[in-house]
């Protein structure tokens, strides 16, 4: 997912989906599911396959952030994270 993130980026996204003529890939590297990254081999199974379950079910794991270096190092404690400030409160 990390990698389908870059891809996602404006300009990866615009050289995968106007990519050269390529006789190794499917359907010459023109039909391509840029969340999925997968090729097929013509317009119809790509049609398809963006109705599918597994697309969707892409979608749904894309619209999650993923983690960062950052995020890792905060929740072993090795950075202070903003979210996690807790104030100490003396009871009397």
């Amino acid at each position: 997912l990390d990698q389908i993130w870059e891809d996602k980026k404006i300009e990866n996204k615009t050289k995968l989906l106007n990519q050269e003529i390529d006789p190794d890939l499917p359907g010459l590297g023109q039909f391509y599911c840029l969340e999925c990254a997968k090729y097929y081999i013509s317009e119809q199974p790509l049609k398809e396959h963006i109705k599918s379950k597994v697309h969707k079910r892409r979608l749904k794991e894309l619209k999650e952030k993923p983690y960062t270096q950052e995020d890792a190092e905060a929740a072993v404690g090795l950075k202070k994270s903003e979210k996690k400030k807790v104030e100490n409160q003396m009871v009397f």
